[in-house]
């Protein structure tokens, strides 16, 4: 039995928007088992992108509970909170919020400094890493002088650098182009099947949603079921004839902005 990574129990999340009270989750449980890929989907507005933040400790919730590893996380005051999730939990948005003064070596580099480690290691994993996700020749670039598919690379690099439990995404693929996208999906698929990562992702993607492990469908604060699989349905309904997914093998912070609302 796998163990369990992520657990989140009758989470409530409110806002107060022009004096009114606006609640955002509505008592969400779930599981994730080391080692799952959870694709997080639904309408714009449903609270996914709430639900990923409580998820990975950088937002509050009005009620429930959030545990990583068996840490509960909303007991521990902001600054042993910051460390948690620091240690735990990496981080990948669609915007890859890379500092544009360091190299790509250097912003990998970057959450292993901040919780203290020494540079020597942490210049070396991240060399490691740069080399995992393609970008061996690139680790003296800076972000500007890299593609936006390359960026999101360093982006997926750093979220590794203190081997996090959870590996958090949110629409990571939603500013790329398709094939870009698509190369950056089985990066992430990769990381899984090779490594045993436990990935949610939030996406409006379907190719996305379909290679995941389970698919979390929100609509309007709450789980609901899932529909059936998505890029499926939406190549049935265009009568497509290509191929959907790409081809795969076969199946085996910080320093990052809060997120106060969102989809």
């Amino acid at each position: 039995m796998n163990k369990t990574v992520l657990e989140i129990r009758q989470v409530e999340k409110s806002f107060v928007v022009g004096g009114n009270r606006v609640q955002v989750l509505k008592g969400i449980d779930l599981t994730v088992s080391a080692g799952e890929v959870i694709a997080i989907m639904g309408p714009s507005g449903a609270g996914k992108t709430t639900l990923l933040s409580i998820a990975g400790g950088i937002m509050r919730p009005t009620a429930g509970t959030v545990r990583i590893a068996g840490q509960e996380l909303y007991t521990q005051n902001d600054e042993a909170l910051a460390g948690l999730r620091n240690r735990s939990v990496g981080f990948v948005f669609q915007m890859h919020y890379l500092l544009p003064e360091f190299t790509a070596e250097e912003n990998v580099m970057l959450p292993a400094l901040i919780t203290g480690g020494d540079r020597a290691p942490a210049r070396q994993r991240a060399r490691q890493l740069l080399e995992q996700v393609g970008l061996a020749g690139r680790t003296r670039h800076r972000p500007g002088e890299l593609s936006g598919g390359e960026q999101q690379r360093v982006a997926i690099a750093r979220a590794l650098q203190n081997q996090p439990a959870l590996l958090l995404a949110d629409e990571p693929t939603g500013d790329l182009d398709r094939a870009t996208a698509r190369e950056i999906q089985a990066l992430f698929i990769d990381l899984n099947r090779r490594q045993g990562q436990t990935v949610i992702m939030v996406t409006h993607n379907p190719e996305l949603g379909d290679l995941a492990d389970r698919i979390v469908m929100l609509e309007d604060g709450l789980v609901v079921l899932p529909p059936e699989p998505l890029a499926a349905k939406e190549a049935e309904t265009k009568g497509a004839g290509e191929d959907v997914l790409p081809d795969m093998p076969s199946r085996g912070s910080n320093g990052l902005p809060d997120r106060e609302h969102g989809g």
